[in-house]
């Protein structure tokens, strides 16, 4: 998973629409630790870490 490439997409539709796509995941992924987010903000995504293995395993 190539989260770069998520988060680029989700900051480029907020840029365009001025709200957050995706919410939910946006929120679990927060949750995680894997980004900086919240529904209120207003500005890009910030990546924190990469998921690990054993967390995209579980996503299956």
């Amino acid at each position: 998973m190539d989260f770069n490439i998520h988060k680029s997409s989700a900051n480029r539709f907020y840029e365009k629409w001025l709200h957050w796509p995706m919410k939910g995941w946006l929120e679990q992924f927060s949750n995680m630790g894997l980004i900086r987010w919240t529904a209120e903000q207003t500005v890009p995504i910030v990546i924190l870490r990469e998921p690990s293995a054993y967390e995209i395993n579980q996503a299956h």
